[in-house]
């Protein structure tokens, strides 16, 4: 039995443990790294029109439909389900379907939240629907080595794309020019999407998209780095010098490196969320810059995203009552300003275990800052 056959079978289980005749989970085609996509986690199948749903009866059976209804050929090779239809009216046709698998009774709906109202109702007409977002989680949070697999290939995508960015950083060159090399490498390398922020100057205020700014000698970038691969998000968070390294910029770089590794010693299943923060805030505060540890100066400490996460794109601040999950995968970045330097960027993508945490990758520079010369 495969891994994903496996999450199957606990699938049929909790239809039968919440007494549910069928499953029907749907996906209106976005990728966001705010919102996991679980058509895509349990298909295997990226989604690219507009209505996109999975169906599965208690007994097993399986079925897709998809709008638009060329695309059913696509979702049928690349999928993993019995059975694909096409169709050029979902709405009419995802109500119908149910029926069609012998689903009569009780439906459980993940990503209902995505659905349009009429798309909504057309189904809770002929069936009490249950919410099962969150019995989705509980399943996906039980990973299997291909999840893990996928998982550690998206980061190593995300330190490929890292490289083609450094070697693109050259006085002279355009953000959008960075942004550019850096996304073609990582589709290159089966990326589904890349999400980048970045920015570059003397001294930077905050993260944003490429602009036709040019690199000049001296400047700091910093970046965040986002690809998806088969669904699974990784991101990194990277610092760069071009030029003569600046001993001050050196310093507070490794003021956030030590931060990080003390965030890192926090996470494990069981622990508190908020003791991850205080173990980077006080490193910070300890430097001497607690009163830049919050908002204004900085949203978060990390964030979850994608299927099996800390509610996918949910803050991981000192206010967060959750404790920490094995199976969770997260980032982890105590991205800072300080007031010498500006704004500077750090952290990396985590797979949460019983006794620690998995560095999905692992090739932080020395002190947390990357040179480059000119």
């Amino acid at each position: 039995m495969t891994g994903k056959e496996a999450a199957f079978e606990r699938f049929k289980g909790m239809l039968e443990r919440e007494k549910l005749d069928g499953l029907l989970v749907y996906s209106r085609g976005t990728t966001n790294i705010l919102r996991p996509n679980y058509f895509r986690y349990i298909t295997g199948v990226r989604p690219v029109g507009p209505h996109n749903a999975f169906l599965m009866s208690r007994s097993g059976k399986t079925a897709v439909l998809i709008q638009p209804e060329w695309d059913a050929a696509r979702v049928a090779r690349q999928g993993r389900v019995q059975e694909v239809r096409g169709t050029a009216d979902f709405t009419r046709d995802v109500a119908r379907l149910p029926a069609q698998l012998g689903i009569k009774g009780p439906l459980g709906v993940v990503g209902g939240n995505e659905m349009t109202l009429d798309l909504y109702d057309g189904i809770a007409r002929k069936h009490r629907i249950a919410n099962l977002d969150e019995g989705f989680e509980e399943i996906a949070l039980q990973r299997t080595e291909e999840d893990r697999a996928i998982a550690r290939r998206s980061c190593e995508i995300a330190e490929i794309g890292f490289q083609a960015l450094l070697h693109a950083c050259r006085v002279g060159a355009r953000e959008i020019e960075l942004v550019a090399e850096t996304e073609y490498a990582m589709l290159k390398e089966g990326a589904d999407e890349c999400f980048i922020l970045m920015s570059s100057g003397k001294r930077n205020r905050a993260m944003h998209p490429p602009s036709d700014r040019r690199l000049a000698d001296g400047d700091v970038v910093i970046l965040e780095l986002t690809p998806v691969y088969q669904g699974h998000f990784s991101q990194l968070c990277r610092t760069i010098q071009l030029g003569r390294p600046d001993p001050v910029l050196a310093e507070k770089m490794d003021m956030l490196k030590r931060a990080f590794e003390a965030g890192l010693s926090e996470v494990r299943a069981g622990a508190p969320v908020a003791g991850m923060c205080k173990a980077i805030n006080k490193v910070v505060s300890d430097a001497g810059y607690g009163e830049w540890c919050y908002p204004p100066h900085i949203r978060t400490r990390g964030h979850g995203f994608g299927v099996g996460s800390i509610k996918p794109g949910g803050v991981l601040d000192e206010q967060n009552r959750e404790n920490f999950r094995a199976g969770q995968v997260l980032v982890v970045h105590p991205n800072q300003f300080v007031s010498e330097v500006g704004y500077l960027a750090c952290g990396e993508t985590v797979l949460v275990t019983e006794t620690g945490c998995e560095r999905l990758t692992d090739r932080e520079g020395k002190s947390g800052l990357f040179a480059v010369e000119v």
